[in-house]
């Protein structure tokens, strides 16, 4: 797969996430920041918090990854996970997440200019001090979460509500105060197009057989 964003959040304890790295943008419908902790980062409110990455897919047909470290999954609320076909201008966007607290369950959710619709879930339990991947993979109608590098979709659904391509990024919200000990941390993000897939085709010439690979 060819990667066109990532990020190990390798920066300055208490960083804003954009004056870490310029390739990530707060997005405008929200007002709290994120920032570096420990190497990963984290929400520095109890408001939602989200951000895209300036890296472009070469279409819609994408993925984003990402390790969610989970501190503290039952003193508080915490919804934290990627984002895939994100509108930088409005707040739509496909969301894969984990849901800890009341929910405990890994949860596919869309946003369409702020209103939110779950797509689907599936139940879990979490570990405190833990890291599980999550993943959104998002090809045609087709949309998919995964988890722990499983190579079949916990999730998987049908919808037609956000065809661009957009960008990739994270969402991420705890009822509690934020803090490095508390809620859902990210770490390790990446957005990837799609594997080259190789189709064989088989010939023969002059009783000589040949096989090539045709790339798509």
């Amino acid at each position: 797969m060819a990667q066109f964003a990532s990020d190990d959040f390798a920066g300055t304890e208490g960083t804003e996430l954009a004056a870490y790295n310029s390739n990530w943008t707060r997005h405008t419908s929200y007002t709290v920041n994120s920032e570096i902790a420990a190497g990963r980062v984290r929400t520095s409110g109890t408001s939602p918090s989200a951000y895209w990455h300036s890296g472009s897919p070469v279409n819609a047909d994408y993925s984003v990854s990402a390790d969610l470290f989970f501190k503290e999954t039952n003193g508080g609320l915490s919804f934290t996970g990627v984002l895939g076909r994100l509108d930088t201008a409005a707040n739509t966007f496909y969301h894969a997440r984990y849901g800890g607290g009341s929910s405990d369950a890994w949860i596919l959710t869309k946003s369409v200019t702020g209103t939110f619709t779950q797509l689907g879930s599936s139940a879990a339990s979490i570990t405190d001090e833990t890291s599980h991947n999550c993943k959104l993979l998002m090809v045609g109608t087709t949309i998919e979460l995964y988890a722990d590098g499983a190579t079949t979709a916990l999730i998987s659904v049908t919808d037609s509500a956000i065809t661009a391509a957009g960008k990739s990024g994270f969402r991420t919200a705890d009822s509690t105060a934020a803090s490095d000990t508390v809620g859902i941390h990210i770490d390790n993000f990446s957005a990837d197009d799609p594997p080259t897939k190789l189709y064989l085709r088989n010939t023969t010439t002059n009783g000589i057989g040949s096989t090539y690979y045709d790339m798509l």
